[in-house]
């Protein structure tokens, strides 16, 4: 967050529940907040500590950190797994393989996606997407999965084809 300014007049404010765990997005950059009341049944976590199978790269064996989790909390252990692949990056790696970049962004149904630059070789040419279903279900499939955006919600979100995408089922 850059800054922060209140309104100079009231506003209501709601208090809502939903079958995510008290986990929303909202505003058009979809930021992910919870509703932090005294009865909330699921407060929000820490993401669980990361261990990668073969840092620096982003490996199909790390999805199974996702397992047992809600979704708000795979979509938290997710960015918690990327940004630890981007942190065990050293100076020569990032120069061999570049820096290790993703995005985040939504997808039509309100699953996450996140779109990020893979491992050595192949992977460097086709980025890895990895889509988590509100269900609870995690896919990894290749970037020509992506079909488009739908530029006519608030925010834009992003189209799939797990088909076309080559994807594989990693969590249920």
């Amino acid at each position: 967050m850059v800054s922060f300014t209140l309104p100079p007049q009231r506003a209501p404010v709601y208090n809502t529940q939903g079958e995510c765990g008290h986990c929303f997005r909202v505003g058009q950059q979809a930021l992910l907040v919870y509703n932090m009341s005294a009865g909330n049944p699921n407060p929000p976590v820490s993401p669980k500590p990361v261990t990668l199978a073969n840092p620096p790269f982003l490996s199909g064996k790390d999805y199974a950190q996702l397992a047992g989790l809600t979704f708000a909390e795979k979509v938290d252990q997710m960015r918690a797994i990327l940004q630890a692949v981007k942190d065990s990056r050293t100076p020569a790696e990032i120069a061999k393989y570049g820096d290790f970049l993703w995005i985040e962004r939504l997808g039509p149904s309100g699953e996450v996606l996140f779109v990020g630059q893979g491992g050595p070789g192949a992977a460097m040419n086709f980025p890895t997407v990895t889509i988590i279903m509100p269900q609870g279900e995690v896919y990894r499939m290749f970037m020509l999965g992506l079909t488009g955006t739908d530029t006519t919600r608030t925010p834009p979100v992003y189209l799939y084809d797990l088909q076309k995408g080559k994807a594989q089922l990693m969590v249920i």
